[in-house]
């Protein structure tokens, strides 16, 4: 759960489990803990096509959406 929203999802963020193992004088134990992850490397934001963007807005999940310069539109001034 997140603490910040108090779900199970955060918008722009994807939850991942994570698995350790451990092995000494007792035996063998394994932990699992989750963790939070992006969904876009900060390498797949800089490298969208020209024209394209991402809209995070409160708890909303993130858009990608294409973007018409305000030239080609209809109602410019």
């Amino acid at each position: 759960m997140c603490p910040v929203y108090g779900g199970n999802s955060i918008p722009g963020l994807s939850q991942i489990e994570i698995e350790s193992h451990s092995t000494g004088s007792g035996g063998s134990s394994m932990f699992t803990s989750q963790t939070f992850r992006a969904k876009w490397s900060s390498q797949e934001i800089r490298s969208l096509p020209d024209g394209h963007g991402l809209v995070f807005y409160r708890r909303l999940k993130p858009v990608e959406l294409k973007l018409l310069p305000w030239w080609e539109r209809e109602q410019k001034k």
